[in-house]
């Protein structure tokens, strides 16, 4: 379909389609696109679409002027639910069909008017009988593309944070080198750095080793690893747990090892893995995906130890210029980063029915914002945290709503 913007929009609607489209999309990220993540290329996508745990059907958004792309925009349509959460308990659900945005902005081309990409892709989404009930954006930038894009009400979307606070993303550029990145903590952070790596090598008789893991040959063996010690991380108290080292995990991490972007770690004491960080580097940024550690051992500090070893490997090996540790607020995500902004999960809806669902949940959320603050006031915030954990176990998952983030820390 052509627009008044002069851009012809097309939507990749099938699994062959998105396949015949892969060689443009690769070379337009290669050399026509602006700033991009990781999670957009096509390969990411596709097996994104193909896993079986959560069917799905593509919407790959194509703005082309000239023949040429100019905007893309890899959407998926699931059918998933809407769920009512007073902090990580659920009080309501309803079915939905949500379109979800991989990344976490449009792909527009280098010098592009970004705005009429973004208004010829949502208004050809708009035109369309994909048949969906919300757009699913889970991260988006404050101030940013798509934040300042629908700051101006325009056309039929509105977004909606789908939480009233904004949430940090926190990342840390590497510059210099490890030691000029310590000298700038202060004094007491500098020391506390070091003294903990130091007592947790001791307390482990220095059998202590991380391990990075790159290869295809090595996705198996660490997938192992990670299901040894899930069942004791507080993720899986909190969301429950599944096998990782099945069919579908490992041809997906052997092929991101097989194009040099996996970047993972393991963390052993006395030759048994007690922590891991699942992460990819990919055009410079570091993705810190995911971690867990063994709880038996929380009093030494096993997580905090790993990412302080994995920022030292990182300086001194292949080194990216941004780590990125994503959504949380977590300590050890304050202590090891130096740069942060802000960025919300958040909504675009249409649907008068749908706002109203959304404010209703804005509103639990202010409620429990009001309820916590007079926890912490009282000091009794950690207890209800281990209570909630203790309640959820197997019913939430902790990416879905931002006030689960708090309630593990």
């Amino acid at each position: 379909m052509s627009g008044a913007s002069g851009y012809e929009v097309t939507l990749q609607r099938s699994a062959v389609d998105v396949a015949r489209l892969v060689p443009e999309w690769e070379a337009f990220l290669a050399t026509d696109a602006a700033e991009h993540c990781f999670f957009q290329y096509p390969v990411l996508v596709q097996q994104a679409l193909g896993d079986p745990r959560q069917p799905c059907e593509p919407c790959i958004v194509v703005a082309r002027r000239g023949g040429r792309i100019r905007a893309l925009a890899p959407f998926r349509l699931e059918a998933t639910r809407f769920h009512l959460r007073f902090s990580v308990l659920r009080v309501g659900s309803l079915p939905m069909r949500a379109l979800k945005l991989a990344g976490d902005r449009l792909i527009v081309a280098r010098g592009e008017d970004v705005g009429a990409c973004h208004a010829a892709i949502f208004a050809a989404i708009a035109a369309s009988k994909i048949g969906f009930d919300l757009v699913a954006l889970e991260s988006v930038t404050v101030p940013g593309d798509l934040w300042d894009f629908f700051a101006t009400p325009a056309g039929p979307f509105r977004l909606i944070p789908a939480a009233a606070r904004m949430q940090k993303v926190r990342q840390l550029r590497l510059d210099g080198t490890f030691d000029d990145y310590l000298a700038a903590m202060n004094a007491k952070t500098r020391m506390k750095f070091r003294r903990r790596t130091r007592k947790f090598r001791k307390d482990f008789d220095e059998q202590v080793e991380l391990r990075s893991v790159t290869r295809a040959e090595d996705v198996r063996p660490f997938l192992d690893a990670v299901d040894a010690i899930f069942p004791s991380t507080w993720q899986a108290r909190v969301s429950g747990t599944r096998p990782r080292n099945g069919a579908t995990d490992v041809a997906s991490l052997e092929e991101i090892a097989r194009r040099g972007w996996l970047r993972s770690y393991l963390l052993f004491c006395r030759a048994r893995p007690v922590a891991f960080v699942l992460g990819y580097q990919y055009h410079g940024v570091y993705h810190h995906d995911e971690t867990g550690y063994d709880q038996a051992l929380s009093a030494h500090g096993p997580g905090t130890v790993l990412n302080q070893l994995l920022v030292e490997e990182l300086f001194a090996r292949d080194r990216p210029r941004l780590l990125d540790f994503g959504f949380g607020d977590n300590e050890y995500k304050r202590i090891l980063g130096n740069v942060e902004h802000d960025a919300c999960a958040a909504w675009l809806v249409a649907d008068l029915r749908w706002r109203a669902l959304i404010g209703l949940q804005r509103g639990i959320n202010g409620v429990y914002d009001r309820v916590r603050s007079e926890l912490v006031r009282r000091g009794l915030d950690a207890r209800v945290r281990d209570l909630l954990k203790r309640r959820t176990r197997g019913t939430a998952s902790p990416s879905e709503t931002p006030e689960a983030e708090e309630a593990k820390e």
